[in-house]
């Protein structure tokens, strides 16, 4: 029955998210008390969880709750990125809000950056999307697949009228995603739904197999015929993986793929700019990007951008390169790519949660290294030396692998 940001919030911690884990990592934004609070219901006879955002505006003024409702996509980036938030979460929570920013830029002929968001402003809504982005970081889930996603039917009344189901931003944000539409007359899929769907979403199928390990059922707000309800499973296909996995790996138990390589030159414009178009890549599905100087014709210094995509997202971050860059033109061509097995875990630590990427080879750990932007928030909040962080985690990380 569609989606909504509070519906996927209610079935993520239904399936097995810790709701604490999400109010903690919330605090993190600095938007004071906001937090997410549910409630088992019952929807046509079936029990599902219900989300929604508090914030202690609740207590004092019910006219605060909507105070910064009209925030821009620059707004909310800053909000982000100035936040303690892990670097992963961060990164696609930017990711869920461009997508919003380059639909209503689009509609409204807009820069994305000068985009101002309406509902999509509010507190609730920034905490459904970070909270989206906080459950799925959690869950850690080497793929996420979804059935065609329904729309809905009828009108739904928005910031700019009354307008037919999807509503516009929906429609674009969905562009080249398979759909299904009417099966209630009301929308069911909003564009922070869609936005979610379209960002992390790996594959649409009517049917997938799988072993289902937990489910979760997320609550819409209407009451219609049928259970308004948002069904997430958590699952495992390891017989398949594994087969999968066995026709690409070499001897060394390295996975092969086929990836994208996206290259341009540029002698034209003002270095300051390159952080904001990595960050950006990286938010529209980049898998690597980096940039090396060059002498270009003329003797002129200049740089080379390089970005390492699959195959799906190509035409994307090119659109990306040449509304971001000062570039006139790209090169892309087919790379192999040869990768070792790597996964993450969190280590609780004496200076709280830090993450620490594993890398395999033939089955055997290679090695082990805290994730760098956990330590550098850690070096600010305890104001020590980042160097001190690494050496003190890495110490506990061998204990804990020792004790096991």
């Amino acid at each position: 029955m569609g989606i909504s940001g509070d519906m996927n919030l209610a079935a993520l911690i239904d399936a097995g998210v810790d709701c604490g884990h999400v109010n903690t990592e919330l605090k993190k934004l600095g938007i004071d008390g906001v937090s997410i609070r549910t409630d088992a219901i019952m929807k046509n006879g079936l029990r599902c969880l219900r989300a929604e955002v508090g914030t202690v505006a609740h207590a004092h003024s019910h006219s605060h709750i909507h105070e910064h409702a009209h925030r821009s996509f620059r707004d909310i980036r800053q909000i982000i990125e100035g936040s303690s938030l892990k670097s992963g979460v961060k990164q696609q929570s930017i990711k869920i809000f461009t997508l919003l920013a380059k639909a209503e830029g689009k509609i409204h002929g807009k820069e994305i950056d000068d985009v101002h968001f309406h509902e999509i402003g509010s507190v609730d809504s920034i905490a459904d999307i970070v909270g989206a982005a906080v459950c799925i970081e959690f869950l850690q889930p080497d793929k996420i697949i979804s059935t065609p996603v329904e729309l809905g039917g009828g009108t739904v009344k928005c910031a700019h009228g009354t307008l037919p189901v999807p509503a516009p931003a929906t429609a674009e944000i969905l562009r080249g995603i398979p759909v299904t539409q009417g099966r209630a007359p009301f929308e069911l899929t909003t564009p922070t739904g869609a936005a979610i769907i379209a960002a992390y979403v790996q594959s649409f199928s009517p049917q997938s197999a799988y072993t289902i390990q937990s489910t979760g059922y997320g609550a819409g707000s209407r009451d219609l015929d049928e259970p308004n309800i948002l069904r997430v499973f958590i699952g495992s296909n390891d017989e398949i993986q594994n087969s999968a996995q066995a026709s690409n790996q070499n001897v060394t138990g390295a996975l092969n793929e086929q990836n994208i390589m996206i290259s341009c030159a540029i002698d034209d414009m003002n270095p300051e700019i390159y952080p904001y178009v990595i960050e950006t890549l990286f938010a529209s599905g980049a898998l690597d990007v980096y940039i090396s100087p060059v002498i270009m014709k003329k003797g002129r210094p200049g740089a080379t951008l390089n970005v390492l995509c699959a195959p799906e997202h190509t035409e994307e971050l090119k659109n990306v390169i040449f509304s971001e860059t000062t570039t006139a033109g790209v090169r892309s061509w087919e790379v192999a790519k040869t990768s070792l097995k790597r996964d993450t875990i969190v280590i609780n630590t004496k200076y709280g949660e830090i993450r620490f990427k594993k890398i395999w080879n033939n089955g055997k750990l290679r090695s082990a290294k805290p994730e760098y932007m956990d330590c550098q928030a850690a070096a600010k909040k305890y104001s020590l030396p980042v160097q001190q962080i690494i050496h003190d985690v890495s110490n506990e990380f061998e204990a804990v692998k020792n004790n096991q």
